[in-house]
């Protein structure tokens, strides 16, 4: 038998009450309850992470067999934008990923949890991966290009288009991760389904 939110039940003596009236648990806690479910969002981080350091790893192999390429053939170096442009997709596909798998395993069918589950785990993924870049661990999020941290003689124009790069890169993995949320959310079943199942 279904239950809506708050619909009453009787409580008998034998399942531990005195026999008094009260509300149905709800599924999905009322308004002004927390509705945030921190181990989805830890699980979507995780497979945001993972995802991108697979995906890194094969870009790397990839730029490292090009780059031995070119080194034979006397050309020589690396297509820096290129590199660039494919950690920006598959890190968009990592946050996707992530902000999925944490609307998901959050069961919520709601459309605005759904993308507030993939809001933080974008939010997080942002923040450690940004911390890791302080550090110097730019490779493991691929953040913030490391040539540009690390290589000396940088110029204005550097940092600006660095930053920019960053900001426009943000803002595109927040999409990202809020449609992942979007779609991964849980979606309730009609009442055609259900008699279907």
């Amino acid at each position: 038998m279904e239950r809506r939110e708050g619909e009453e039940i009787h409580i008998t003596p034998e399942h531990g009450s005195a026999g008094g009236v009260a509300p149905a648990a709800a599924a999905w806690p009322a308004i002004g309850v927390d509705r945030i479910r921190w181990g989805a969002i830890w699980a979507g981080l995780l497979v945001a992470i993972a995802t991108q350091m697979i995906l890194s790893a094969f870009g790397l192999a990839i730029g490292l067999y090009s780059f031995t390429a070119a080194t034979v053939g006397g050309v020589g170096g690396i297509n820096w934008s290129a590199v660039g442009l494919w950690s920006a997709i598959w890190g968009l596909i990592a946050l996707f990923l992530g902000g999925w798998t944490a609307a998901r395993l959050a069961s919520s069918p709601s459309l605005a949890n759904g993308i507030w589950h993939g809001a933080i785990v974008w939010a997080l993924t942002l923040v450690l991966g940004t911390l890791l870049a302080a550090l110097g661990i730019t490779g493991v999020l691929g953040f913030l290009p490391s040539r540009v941290l690390t290589t000396p003689g940088i110029t204005t124009g550097d940092v600006i288009n660095t930053s920019w790069g960053f900001f426009i890169g943000s803002l595109l993995g927040l999409g990202a991760a809020i449609w992942g949320g979007a779609v991964g959310r849980r979606r309730e079943r009609t009442e055609e389904e259900a008699r279907g199942a």
